[in-house]
């Protein structure tokens, strides 16, 4: 984790380092703390709003999944649990079908029939489960590295590195959960994320384009766990959906939106390489960038469509969007 000094957050944020030194000894900034005589506060940490902060509803579909949980009722909180870790884990060539996930999630003993699977597969998806929990608990809290952080925790959990390596092509062992990575792969790293991120979490209107975006900055994060990278990113773009009460939606593992799911996040990468020296070349690269991002949306609106009817079809007198 990256911190500044009192004087360099004051000059990010534009405030006094007199104001900042109050707010951390008043315990207002989330993680500051203090070594010998000196505050250190984390790089993505935001200012506490003045005055009372605005009151802001449950979306009616976060309260009707909490019920249903709660409840443990047939509905879209148990269409969306199945069909996420099911679509999810297949999008990362899982061999788990979604009959077995849908028998996990309703509390069945499961054997392993197919040579394929593995006990860690069950686990897995267990995992999983209390991965989608984690966000629909915290619905309304923003995404933040320590967010990231336990998602990745949540998922890992229980989960031994033969498995990983047995079922992927590169050895993920090393790999830290969430550290600098020594991965010589093109991608961003924790600076330009954080960076990323508060700028993210200042929008004061997200859309779903901005969640895609958000989506592919992750996806290229070097100190992202290779392995959960997929997963984590989608479970993101559903909470950030509930979060900005933006109709959810669950990528499909069918062959032709697995297509053109990587087909966007490599065209994405191509886009955000390195800038030429020519000109042309950034503009060409914007052009790509840009495109993915417009393509990779489609795809999502597409899913939300699935997502709607889904919906209807499980409650006829649901209220409509």
């Amino acid at each position: 984790m990256y911190y500044l000094s009192v004087k360099h957050w004051s000059l990010k944020h534009k405030m006094s380092e007199r104001t900042v030194r109050s707010y951390c000894v008043q315990g207002k900034i989330k993680g500051a703390q203090k070594v010998g005589k000196t505050w250190l506060i984390p790089i993505y940490a935001v200012p506490p709003r003045k005055g009372k902060p605005a009151y802001k509803a449950v979306s009616p579909l976060v309260k009707t999944m909490i019920d249903e949980r709660d409840a443990e009722q047939n509905g879209i909180y148990r269409y969306s649990q199945i069909n996420l870790c099911y679509n999810s884990g297949k999008l990362d060539n899982k061999h788990i079908s979604l009959e077995q996930v849908r028998e996990l999630f309703l509390g069945k003993n499961l054997s392993l029939e197919s040579p394929e699977l593995h006990l860690d597969d069950f686990t897995e998806a267990l995992n999983h489960f209390r991965a989608f929990d984690y966000i629909l608990n915290f619905h309304d809290k923003s995404i933040s590295p320590d967010f990231i952080l336990r998602l990745y925790e949540i998922l890992s959990a229980g989960i031994t590195n033969n498995y990983i390596n047995e079922t992927t092509e590169e050895n993920y062992a090393n790999i830290g959960n969430y550290e600098q990575s020594e991965s010589k792969d093109s991608g961003y790293d924790d600076q330009q994320l954080f960076s990323f991120l508060d700028e993210y979490n200042k929008k004061s209107k997200i859309e779903l384009c901005d969640i895609v975006e958000l989506h592919m900055q992750l996806y290229y994060t070097k100190s992202l766990n290779k392995y959960y990278k997929g997963r984590i990113c989608r479970l993101i773009m559903f909470h950030e959906c509930l979060r900005n009460n933006i109709c959810p939606f669950i990528i499909s593992s069918d062959s032709d939106s697995t297509q053109e799911y990587y087909m966007d996040i490599e065209n994405w990468k191509s886009g955000k390489s390195e800038k030429s020296e020519k000109s042309e070349k950034n503009e060409q690269n914007e052009q790509t960038r840009k495109a993915s991002l417009t393509d990779l949306t489609k795809v999502c609106t597409k899913s939300q469509e699935m997502f709607k009817k889904e919906r209807q079809s499980l409650y006829s007198d649901y209220l409509s969007d």
